[in-house]
């Protein structure tokens, strides 16, 4: 049998460092059923990263029906461009801990 780890890209490495520093616990590549998600925040926030390869047609294909399984579990669901990650960091850190809150 075949295990399959992804690698953690930079951007996520980038948003796990800031997450701890915000005092935000959160789980990193988590596995629910077939998906794995790059971030599970409060057990009801899902954080992914996209980077550059999420753009082709095939990988917009995958990333929907991700989304749709992850809504239709009552997951909120956030969807970070990687390269915001390098500019827009705490942007980021503050919505997510609105949507904690929310």
């Amino acid at each position: 049998m075949t295990v399959f780890i992804p690698k953690i890209s930079n951007a996520e490495q980038r948003l796990a460092k800031s997450l701890k520093l915000a005092g935000i616990n959160f789980k990193q590549q988590v596995c629910i059923r077939q998906y794995c998600l790059d971030f599970l925040i409060a057990n009801k926030l899902v954080v992914e990263i996209s980077g550059v390869y999420h753009s082709n047609p095939e990988m917009r294909k995958k990333d929907l029906k991700k989304l749709e399984f992850l809504e239709s579990m009552q997951f909120k669901v956030l969807d970070i461009p990687a390269e915001q990650i390098k500019t827009e960091n705490q942007d980021w850190i503050d919505l997510i801990k609105a949507q904690l809150k929310g």
